[in-house]
């Protein structure tokens, strides 16, 4: 377990930058420490490495993998390298790391694996050579793009900057050819968001106030009612309901609506609206504030207030498929069916 926990993690990073799938390098590095407990007498101590003998082995079966779905190497997710200790790093390191990802997924395949093992992984060329069996020579070639030199002494004097002025900054040199990358960053003004629509205004009364449910999940007993996150839907109104899968649906309010049979056993606080029916618990959860806006720093309290609840057990969606699907007000299903004569 000890060489497994030490050598996992470089093999199923080098599988995945050449497949491109956390599954199916998972796949790649379960099956080479399978190949090794089953022939240990494989791998040769005085040849190589474990390391190297496991990393070449994951590269054979990735090269296999690949040729059987007919793909090419796929685009390797290579780590950004950052850049510490000066006013600048926060503006530049994402940039420089997206030239340096560039710069290495341009090269030739067998050059990205070497360029991969040498730079990412720390393996020797040595090392490298008898992964990708070539010669040390050739690893030698594939050296990644540096960056320039040593970054706090290359980058500009601290200066004082306006709208509409650009910086000229040096940012990578490819050792090879002399070629030098540089980045220029202009200071524009932030955008700013439009504000959203506002309605008239009215006297404030509860049964005027909105709830907002945003991307909506419902979950009974704890857990949810549908596992497909890009299904979710979002509702507003001063009454909403929403689908119970095979159990109906439920109207929620913050006040009792006349002629309809609500009752006061809900809370809504922060995010979600929380009720009992029988022995069953429903939180109806929101990605965003339901009812009155998430604190504000220095302060930490939500406030929560009761919320009305109308169960239509007799609820069936139209089709008979359930989706989890919400709405506002009372159709003319729950006039006809739930509103007292």
């Amino acid at each position: 377990m000890g060489l497994y926990e030490r050598h996992r993690d470089p093999v199923f990073r080098f599988a995945y930058r050449m497949l491109a799938s956390v599954e199916a390098a998972e796949d790649v590095a379960h099956d080479c420490f399978l190949a090794l407990m089953t022939q240990p007498l494989r791998f040769d101590p005085a040849r190589a490495s474990l390391r190297t003998y496991l990393c070449a082995a994951a590269r054979n079966l990735s090269l296999k993998l690949l040729k059987a779905e007919g793909r090419e190497l796929g685009e390797e997710a290579l780590p950004e390298r950052a850049i510490e200790g000066h006013a600048l790093h926060g503006l530049l390191e994402h940039e420089m790391a997206r030239l340096v990802r560039d710069a290495v997924q341009a090269l030739p395949p067998l050059q990205r694996e070497v360029v991969v093992l040498v730079d990412y992984e720390d393996f020797t060329l040595a090392e490298a050579a008898e992964v990708v069996e070539v010669e040390v020579d050739f690893c030698r070639a594939c050296r990644a793009p540096r960056p320039v030199a040593a970054a706090a002494q290359r980058f500009p004097e601290p200066r004082t900057v306006t709208l509409g002025d650009t910086l000229a900054i040096d940012l990578l040199a490819d050792e090879r050819s002399g070629t030098l990358v540089t980045d220029r960053v202009t200071f524009v003004p932030p955008s700013r968001a439009k504000a959203p629509p506002v309605f008239p205004p009215t006297e404030f009364t509860p049964d005027a106030v909105w709830i907002q449910m945003a991307e909506a999940t419902l979950h009974v007993n704890g857990k949810p009612t549908r596992e497909d996150e890009d299904t979710r839907e979002s509702v507003q109104g001063d009454v909403v309901w929403t689908e119970i899968p095979d159990r109906g649906r439920v109207f929620v309010s913050l006040v009792p609506r006349p002629g309809y049979a609500f009752e006061k056993i809900g809370v809504v606080a922060g995010d979600r609206i929380t009720f009992a029916i029988g022995d069953d618990r429903y939180e109806w959860i929101s990605t965003g504030p339901i009812v009155t806006a998430g604190p504000v720093p220095p302060f930490k309290s939500v406030q929560s207030w009761y919320v009305w609840v109308l169960y239509d057990s007799g609820y069936r969606p139209a089709g008979g498929i359930w989706r989890g699907t919400v709405g506002a007000g009372f159709d003319k299903r729950a006039e006809n069916r739930l509103k007292r004569s």
